[in-house]
């Protein structure tokens, strides 16, 4: 009889259960889906944001309320330093979108999503947000584009109905009722079968200590690390602030 795989990473208070996650073929689906409905200016900024939302979940860890609560002020790109963007606690979300554990932190991010992030941005100006929005650079990144209120914060709500909607098009490619919080499981997944320390893990996920990583993801074997390390390395290639 064979003995079951040990986990590499052991919590002091035992480990969790495996978490759900997409697999990096699974992330690519969601993001190729992300295309436009029709040839037509809205449609296209409407699928650069959504590409844009599921690679920054991907990428990052971000949790949906991070994510959503984000501000065009929290990135920081284009000034010849490495791009990043802080997860900054704010309590006046209009759906109440929040940080947990008020906990504030930067996260480096790869290039490729800087230049989503470029793109997108200059796709709202000419979609006119400067005449909608007073003070654009304290406005929030996700905002409505194709419903009104025209520019106003995204809700979790039309987060789901766009994951609803790229499942219903992809029923046997993809998990009947996955959420935005199995992007997170996968960031961290993919940090730890690509080989990156767990703290660096603790910190980009604002996890309070390291035994919470380590509780969270300690299921990770060494078998599924020698399986799937190639497949994993290649699907972080690019992600920055990985090695310290």
């Amino acid at each position: 009889r064979p003995l079951a795989p040990k986990p590499i990473y052991r919590g002091r208070r035992g480990n969790c259960a495996r978490p759900p996650v997409l697999t990096p073929a699974q992330v690519q689906l969601v993001l190729a889906a992300c295309t436009p409905s029709a040839d037509a200016p809205t449609a296209r900024l409407v699928a650069l944001r959504d590409r844009l939302f599921f690679t920054l979940l991907a990428e990052t860890g971000l949790r949906l309320g991070e994510a959503l609560g984000l501000r065009h002020l929290d990135l920081v790109v284009g000034a010849g330093e490495t791009p990043r963007l802080r997860v900054t606690p704010r309590t006046n979300h209009p759906h109440g979108c929040r940080v947990k554990n008020d906990k504030a932190r930067e996260i480096y991010i790869s290039d490729e999503l800087e230049g989503l992030y470029s793109a997108y941005v200059w796709a709202l100006v000419d979609a006119g947000i400067d005449l909608h929005v007073k003070d654009v650079a304290n406005h929030h990144v996700f905002v409505n584009l194709a419903r009104e209120p025209l520019f106003a914060p995204w809700s979790p709500d039309s987060v789901y109905d766009k994951i609803a909607a790229i499942t219903k098009a992809h029923p046997n490619d993809l998990p009947g009722r996955w959420s935005p919080h199995w992007l997170r499981h996968t960031h961290a997944t993919a940090l730890l079968l690509a080989g990156a320390a767990p703290h660096v893990v603790m910190r980009r996920l604002g996890h309070a200590d390291y035994q919470t990583t380590l509780e969270q993801y300690g299921w990770v074997t060494a078998e599924a690390e020698m399986r799937n390390v190639a497949e994993w390395r290649s699907y972080t290639a690019g992600w920055k602030g990985l090695s310290s």
